[in-house]
């Protein structure tokens, strides 16, 4: 159980592609087709934002007082971004 909590914003990833990918599937009506492909990307989306955040961790701006310092990954946000 303390794995699930630990990693919940995986399993909410997981949940909103799955559904969206499901909407894909099963829904003849292109509307819907178009918000569950929308729901999948959100749940791509907040996969890579989750996978650049780091516990504890800061902007990755050096602080030459603190050398040792823990930085958050930049690069997938900016993907994300710029996608």
């Amino acid at each position: 159980m303390q794995i699930v909590l630990d990693y919940y914003n995986y399993w909410i990833c997981i949940i909103l592609m799955m559904v969206g990918f499901y909407g894909v599937i099963a829904k003849t009506n292109l509307i819907k087709k178009a918000l569950s492909m929308s729901l999948f990307q959100t749940g791509v989306l907040v996969f890579y934002i989750s996978i650049g955040k780091v516990d504890g961790g800061t902007g990755p701006v050096l602080d030459e007082a603190n050398p040792e310092a823990i930085y958050s990954n930049p690069l997938p946000h900016a993907l994300m971004l710029t996608a």
